[in-house]
Order: structure tokens, then C-alpha cells, then sequence
């Protein structure tokens, strides 16, 4: 005799009569296995939500947890039975730094990175008035977010300082001295 593979999480038995005599054959149940889809994910700096697909045999229990709780969080789907999908939701990244985080779901991980936050600016005093001949003047530009941001073209060398003041080596606020040459 031979018996086909046995798919199902329950052991299961049959019977075979052979010259009026009974041969019962009992079979081991197959063992659960997991798989998700997708494994990782990208999540915008406002934040926002994703989930995964759970691949396993019915009767085959899991749960999805966390491993970054303070900003990542299993919105539904925390734990099942069978196949299934777990669903989460990723808070505003204020950092200027990408972060990663992980979802453990049956045993396999899930990868979610975030983007950092986009730097912004804030400059004071907004105006100035300076004579008709050559002037210095200074203005006071604060990161109010702390990343670097990419130079558009035309950009002024005042413009290209702001991605220093959203560096790691700046701390946000620094003084940008203007020179404005005479019109000779």
C-alpha cells in the first residue's frame, strides 16, 4: 500500500482489509510551517500603515508582536490560526533619521523602514535694509526639522548652508553673513 502525503495538521488513520482481516494505518499529522508576504516595507516620514500575508496550514496557530512598541504596533491580526494576514501602523517619524523597526509573525520577520522627517526652515529678521553701496547683514536661519535636503538647481550659497544647519554636525541654528556687493 502507500499513503499520500498528508497535508492537514491532524493525524488521520484508515483501514485496509486484506483476506477479511483489518490493517489499520494511522498517519502523523504534518507540521506547520510559516511564510509571510511581503517581508519588508517602506513607510513615509507622517507615518502610516502596511500589513502581511500569514502562509500556513489551517489548525496552524501564530501571533504577530511588535519589536519596536514605541512607534510600531500591531493594528489587527495579532495572533490566528491558519493562513492570515497581520496588519500595523508606523507613527510620525519627527527624527531626521531613517529608522527600522521589526514584526515577528509566525516566527519570521518583517522589516519596516521610515523615512526621516524633512527639514524645514524658519529665518530672522525676514527683511533687511541696507544703501546703495556695498553692506553687510546678517540673518539667523533655524532647522526646524534636522536633515539633510537636496539642493535645487539655481540654489544660492546661502541655500546650499541650510543643508549644513540640518546636518548632524550642526545642532539647528547658526547665522548665515551676507555680503552684498555694489552695483559698480
Amino acid at each position: 500500500f502507500s499513503a499520500a502525503a498528508n497535508a492537514s495538521t491532524t493525524q488521520r488513520s484508515g483501514t485496509l482489509t486484506i483476506g477479511g482481516q483489518t490493517l489499520t494505518v494511522t498517519q502523523a499529522a504534518a507540521g506547520c510551517t510559516y511564510s509571510i508576504n511581503p517581508t519588508s516595507q517602506s513607510i513615509v516620514a507622517a507615518g502610516g500603515t502596511g500589513s502581511s500575508t500569514v502562509t500556513t496550514l489551517a489548525g496552524c496557530a501564530w501571533t504577530g508582536v511588535s519589536n519596536n512598541t514605541s512607534w510600531l504596533t500591531v493594528t489587527s491580526g495579532a495572533s490566528g490560526n491558519g493562513p492570515g494576514t497581520v496588519a500595523f501602523s508606523a507613527a510620525a517619524n519627527a527624527s531626521t533619521t531613517q529608522r527600522s523597526g521589526t514584526l515577528t509573525i509566525g516566527g519570521q520577520t518583517l522589516t519596516v523602514t521610515q523615512a526621516g522627517a524633512p527639514c524645514t526652515y524658519a529665518i530672522s529678521p525676514t527683511s533687511q535694509t541696507v544703501g546703495a553701496s556695498a553692506a553687510n547683514g546678517s540673518t539667523t536661519v533655524t532647522a526646524i526639522q534636522a536633515v539633510k535636503r537636496a539642493h535645487s538647481p539655481g540654489a544660492t550659497l546661502a541655500a546650499s548652508a541650510f543643508s549644513y544647519f540640518c546636518s548632524a554636525s550642526s545642532k539647528g541654528q547658526n547665522t548665515v553673513r551676507m555680503k552684498m556687493p555694489s552695483d559698480a
